[in-house]
């Protein structure tokens, strides 16, 4: 079967997890991008150690410490409310909804992800239960036939996948959605995010996708949240995602 890496692992290691080369890397990098003013190697690592304290943003956690589920929160209707308004057709909300709890109680606790094609009206087309990679999936034969035949029949489809450590779509989302023609990309967050996103436009390169996860992790490392990291590499190619909220 052939394997999707998500690329969504960049919180794989708390930012304090770096070791002094790579601090190095970063420092060096952070100049050239005239992102760093501290005079020498040891002001850096302290004013990096120091940024670092916390990887929680948006109010909730993310990385490895978000993959084990808030199921009073999943089940609460702040949560329900977020997938009202995600399509203009209310059944297909509803099935939206229904599977990203199928999903979050399936991979709780664990870096595994699921991922389901559904219909415009919300019947699930096809679906992948039993990836045995960690932060990707691996799409079945049965999988690359019902892609193959929306490809050639055109017909729009939503792709739904969990992110278990909760981060936005990665680069390689983005590239996917462009090759398989989603009409619309939904991602469930096991903390509780839920990420919309497209691609009708603008084709990723496998290298140009790395290197857009290269550049996400830079400015994550550096100290920017991942919303702000992942939008500002995708607002030079022409991508973005919206994040999901609940009824104002």
């Amino acid at each position: 079967a052939e394997v999707v890496n998500c690329r969504c692992a960049l919180l794989t290691r708390a930012r304090w997890a770096l070791d002094e080369d790579e601090l190095k890397t970063l420092e060096d990098r952070a100049k050239y991008f005239g992102l760093d003013k501290t005079k020498n190697f040891d002001d850096f690592k302290e004013k990096y150690l120091k940024a670092a304290e916390s990887e929680k943003q948006f109010g909730v956690l993310y990385g490895q410490d978000a993959i084990d589920v808030d199921f009073d929160y999943i089940n609460s209707d702040d949560y329900k409310n977020k997938f009202s308004r995600i399509t203009d057709n209310q059944k297909a909300n509803e099935s939206i909804y229904d599977v990203s709890k199928t999903m979050l109680k399936h991979c709780d606790g664990t870096e595994h992800e699921d991922m389901y094609l559904l219909s415009m009206e919300g019947e699930i087309i096809s679906k992948v239960t039993d990836s045995v990679s960690k932060l990707g999936v691996n799409y079945s034969d049965d999988f690359k036939k019902a892609l193959a035949d929306i490809a050639e029949n055109g017909t729009p489809v939503i792709a739904m996948h969990n992110h278990p450590h909760g981060t936005p779509p990665s680069s390689d989302d983005f590239r996917k959605a462009f090759e398989n023609k989603y009409s619309l990309g939904v991602i469930v967050g096991h903390n509780g995010q839920i990420y919309a996103y497209s691609n009708d436009s603008v084709e990723i390169s496998m290298e140009l996708a790395d290197q857009m996860a290269d550049d996400i992790e830079f400015f994550y490392r550096m100290g920017w949240d991942i919303d702000r990291a992942s939008k500002e590499v995708y607002d030079e190619h022409g991508i973005n995602y919206t994040i999901i909220k609940g009824d104002d």
